[in-house]
């Protein structure tokens, strides 16, 4: 369940409230996953990618083969500073607001 209503494809971080995601507050919060679809309003259901192939919104230009993070509280992606969480690969380059595909890794997340 989210506690967000925004779009899909983005970065979540867990929530005080059980079975709950939420959106990231700031560019070094922990990611718990990818959220793959849209929430109309908070409270509804969601599929979040804890590993694997999907796809995120970017934040940022991102190069093809770059590390992500969390670019901001809106869940988006950007290439990975020495202060973010490394929660994945772009598969495909991009620019601000395009969705492109990903590889996720949120099992046994390093930092930078």
């Amino acid at each position: 369940m989210a506690a967000i209503a925004t779009g899909g494809y983005r970065f979540v971080m867990g929530s005080a409230t059980a079975d709950t995601v939420k959106a990231p507050t700031a560019a070094t919060d922990v990611p718990i996953g990818v959220r793959e679809n849209a929430c109309v309003t908070a409270g509804d259901s969601v599929d979040v990618v804890l590993f694997g192939l999907t796809h995120i919104t970017l934040g940022a230009t991102v190069a093809q083969w770059a590390h992500i993070q969390i670019n901001s509280t809106a869940g988006k992606a950007k290439t990975i500073t020495a202060t973010g969480y490394d929660a994945g690969v772009c598969l495909e380059g991009g620019d601000a607001d395009e969705i492109v595909k990903c590889f996720i890794n949120i099992v046994g997340i390093p930092k930078a």
